[in-house]
């Protein structure tokens, strides 16, 4: 319909003829990238590329298009799934307590992040979501994880829109966080989230426990590895500020622009 050849296209595309001629016959399946360079270069949307040959409006995608992404997002989820029960394995078959806790946080993170893909499945980079609302979600997810203990959850927000695009490094940095809270804050039993609209743009977001803080508590030094990977989502991956301080038990203040 392009009116090209397939040996046009892949010139044109810079994707190999042997590996369009895979795909056209249904051996090889073309990842995003691929799909957006092929329909870039014929002109078409992307959805377009899914359908038995009838282009379609660029706002309505095709059944078979959607038949694929629910597909996708299956695999995803098991994918998840295998690499959090790997983890477990490992804890079960590690010898050393230290070892068996490592395991058991990444199984933690792993099945986190399957939470965090079925939220954000199905929206758009543009769509948003009520920061609130998804912060009780993470707090009530570690909450299964640890039946053990027994937080009381006291939330205080302001109505904050979080864009999708920016839900899954802030999830993970809370979900880091709130961990923490329930690891080591001792003989803490409440956690305390208050989520601010500072206006233009900006939201403070302070996670905080009633637990002994930190001990003992340098400035320069805010712990460990589990720390820095929050840092280095706040500051990379949000552009915001991170810091940590003791203030009647353990206090995190993230703030950073909800809009880029």
């Amino acid at each position: 319909m392009a009116g090209m050849t397939q040996a046009r296209l892949a010139e044109v595309s810079g994707i190999s003829v042997d590996h369009l001629s895979k795909i056209e016959r249904g051996l090889s399946c073309p990842s995003f990238t691929v799909i957006a360079r092929l329909a870039e270069v014929m002109g078409v949307c992307p959805a377009s590329l899914f359908n038995d040959g009838t282009l379609q409006d660029d706002r309505t995608a095709p059944d078979s298009a959607v038949t694929y992404l629910r597909e996708l997002n299956h695999r995803i989820r098991n994918s998840y799934a295998i690499l959090a029960s790997l983890a477990d394995l490992a804890s079960m078959d590690a010898h050393a307590e230290e070892t068996r806790d490592k395991c058991r946080d990444l199984s933690a993170k792993i099945r986190h992040m399957a939470t965090l893909h079925d939220l954000l499945s199905g929206r758009s980079m543009d769509d948003t979501m009520d920061l609130g609302v998804y912060l009780q979600c993470i707090f009530h997810q570690l909450a299964d994880l640890h039946p053990q203990s027994r937080l009381l959850l006291r939330i205080q927000a302001d109505e904050v829109l979080l864009p999708a695009r920016k839900a899954l490094p802030f999830g993970l940095a809370a979900f880091e966080l709130l961990t923490n809270s329930y690891k080591h804050a001792g003989k803490a039993d409440e956690v305390r989230i208050r989520v601010s609209d500072e206006g233009r743009d900006t939201v403070t977001v302070v996670l905080s426990d009633n637990g002994p803080g930190l001990t003992p508590y340098r400035p320069e030094n805010n712990g460990g590895k589990g720390l820095s990977l929050v840092r280095t989502l706040v500051e990379d991956q949000l552009n915001g500020t991170f810091s940590l301080r003791t203030n009647g038990g353990t206090e995190a203040v993230l703030s950073f622009r909800v809009t880029d």
